[in-house]
């Protein structure tokens, strides 16, 4: 059970990551458009046929800090929407499927 301390300092928290989010322009509609020429209306519908779920993971993303837009870096065409760990996870294999299927050979052989 959560004290009312420990709740402030959580919601506190929650504030400022969403504030830093928005700062960086990823809640921004234009830095939607300019970045991965969609339209927030756009990324709305996909979370929605998504069922705000994370397009590898398929668990619940509870909040757009949760919620990351992927696209291919060389194309630059969006793929949907990822949750935060699986998002980091393709980009530190840098979108490399040989790399994934090493990682993948390794987890199934310990």
């Amino acid at each position: 059970m959560l004290t009312e301390i420990q709740k402030k300092r959580k919601t506190d928290l929650q504030r400022q990551r969403q504030q830093q989010y928005k700062s960086s322009g990823h809640g921004n509609p234009a830095f939607l458009k300019w970045k991965y020429g969609l339209t927030l209306t756009e990324i709305l519908k996909q979370k929605e046929k998504q069922q705000n779920l994370c397009a590898i993971c398929k668990k619940e993303m509870k909040s757009s800090l949760d919620c990351c837009v992927d696209h291919c870096h060389t194309t630059k065409k969006f793929r949907g929407l990822l949750c935060r760990k699986c998002n980091i996870g393709l980009g530190m294999f840098g979108d490399k499927l040989e790399l994934i299927e090493k990682a993948k050979e390794y987890l199934l052989c310990s």
